[in-house]
């Protein structure tokens, strides 16, 4: 995934819908995405959602995961704790995997021996993505 967002950190956002969720008719659910999707949309460009999948009973407890790119870690932590509270009883579960691009990971690792050898060597993070 080349990074068109260019955002310091991504998390992981996995999900377990809850029966607020489930429980909804066609047209609730219509209504609820259509607020959820315009509620995201107004923490760009401090967060974006970069990538979203439904995972069909196939990921264990999770149902949804998605990728969300921020400039800060705080701001991830707003938006989640708005979000349940706008949202109740949507969402059972969640768990949040906070990750660093590449760049902060590179600048963060420029001084270790051990990265210097292997840059040195020609490996680079990210060299399989498209």
């Amino acid at each position: 995934m080349k990074d068109r967002y260019n955002h310091p950190y991504y998390i992981i956002h996995l999900v377990k819908h809850g029966r607020g969720h489930f429980g909804q008719t066609p047209a609730q659910e219509a209504e609820n995405q259509t607020k959820m999707n315009d509620f995201i949309k107004t923490w760009a460009p401090e967060l974006e959602q970069v990538m979203a999948f439904h995972c069909m009973g196939l990921a264990s407890d999770w149902d949804w995961i998605g990728i969300f790119g921020v400039t800060d870690l705080s701001v991830w932590v707003g938006f989640r704790e708005t979000l349940t509270r706008l949202f109740p009883g949507h969402i059972e579960k969640f768990l949040s995997l906070p990750s660093v691009s590449h760049d902060l990971f590179t600048k963060g690792t420029q001084k270790s021996s051990y990265y210097q050898k292997l840059r040195a060597l020609g490996s680079f993070p990210g060299g399989a993505e498209v």
